[in-house]
């Protein structure tokens, strides 16, 4: 299967070529689809226009093999592309599918911030108030308005942080992740979608295991992110996915072997003095000797010095930092768009770091 399709997802079909032939041109008419997708990811033959077997190692076929493969693979990788997106979308209508408009109108909750569910969502972010996701309908609200957004935030930090190959670690055996209030799963999205990435993927090509670790404390957001970090996958790489539902100050590091990587979207920010003491110690214990960070947070300028006083705590033996503010990528579903309006430009600050313990 091509990389980066969700060979499982309910509904979608478990052949990458589904539906391909409709919109390959006439002359690949008669080639087997299967045949080119099995050239471009590893085997040795395919079929010509007339259905006669090719060897891609004998040289009088490669100008046949070559116009073959390279005008269908442009087709396949924009397929590939749009059979992502309908993964995602259908996620999407699934998730408002859920949703009971009539719920805003009714709610008494002492934390509703607006008239529907939309602005309640978006309002307790501003004016210093505590932000609550006790709610099912602002859960799945806020995975509508900012789910994509957020997963191609920290897909961005991960590919900038590829500029400093040179000082990676050494990714032996399996590739542990944290993520530090996961919430949702969106920085985890954003980290698979690299990793399955056709034209980034993983820094390094042997790794194939991913232990991936969600540590969040609100346990109402695991239905939700039980689907949302399922969105990309990979078939010859294997994702296992835990969760641990503690706080950072009741986590304790020394139960478990030592994170490779530890991501932080949108935490950081929440945070006061204290608890960023305290998210130090925990990354201090979590993480191998030399590790990845990656935080993704509000572009503000407390903020990002709440980010610049923590990385003082570490060695940082090398770091890439984006702020620009630019369109996520991801097309959004247009029935869906007017209703929720959602972040689709990303604002925030992108920083990935290799860091050691101090």
């Amino acid at each position: 299967m091509a990389r980066g399709l969700c060979s499982t997802h309910e509904g979608m079909s478990s052949e990458p070529w589904h539906g391909l032939p409709q919109i390959l041109p006439k002359w690949l008419s008669g080639v087997c689809l299967q045949e080119i997708l099995s050239v471009r990811f590893g085997k040795c033959s395919v079929r010509d226009d007339s259905c006669q077997l090719i060897d891609v190692r004998c040289p009088q076929s490669r100008s046949q093999i070559q116009r073959i493969v390279t005008e269908s693979v442009f087709i396949i990788d924009q397929f590939e592309v749009k059979l992502k997106m309908e993964i995602l979308h259908k996620f999407l209508r699934s998730i408002n599918d859920n949703i009971d408009w009539n719920a805003g109108v009714i709610c008494s909750r002492p934390t509703k911030f607006g008239g529907d569910c939309v602005s309640c969502t978006s309002r307790q972010y501003f004016g210093g108030r505590s932000i609550d996701y006790s709610c099912d309908q602002r859960r799945m609200v806020y995975v509508l308005k900012y789910l994509t957004v957020h997963l191609r935030e920290v897909y961005g930090a991960f590919v900038a942080l590829r500029e400093h190959d040179d000082q990676l670690p050494e990714w032996v055996g399996t590739v542990r992740v944290l993520s530090i209030g996961g919430g949702a799963g969106s920085d985890i999205a954003g980290f698979k979608n690299f990793v399955v990435d056709e034209d980034e993927g993983f820094y390094s090509a042997s790794a194939k295991q991913f232990d991936i670790t969600r540590l969040e404390r609100v346990t109402e957001w695991d239905t939700l992110a039980a689907k949302v970090v399922h969105i990309f996958s990979s078939e010859g790489i294997n994702f296992r996915q835990f969760c641990i539902h503690n706080d950072i100050n009741e986590f304790d590091p020394s139960k478990y072997p030592p994170y490779d990587i530890i991501m932080m979207s949108y935490v950081i920010s929440e945070l006061d003095d204290d608890a960023l003491d305290v998210l130090v110690n925990v990354i201090s214990s979590a993480l191998a000797a030399r590790g990845v960070l990656v935080i993704n947070d509000r572009n503000e300028l407390a903020v990002v010095a709440k980010i610049e006083r923590l990385l003082s705590n570490f060695n940082v033996v090398a770091r890439s930092q984006d702020k620009d503010e630019c369109w996520c990528g991801i097309k959004y579903p247009d029935e869906l768009r007017e209703l929720f309006k959602p972040k689709l430009n990303m604002k925030s600050v992108r920083l990935g770091a290799i860091v050691e313990r101090l």
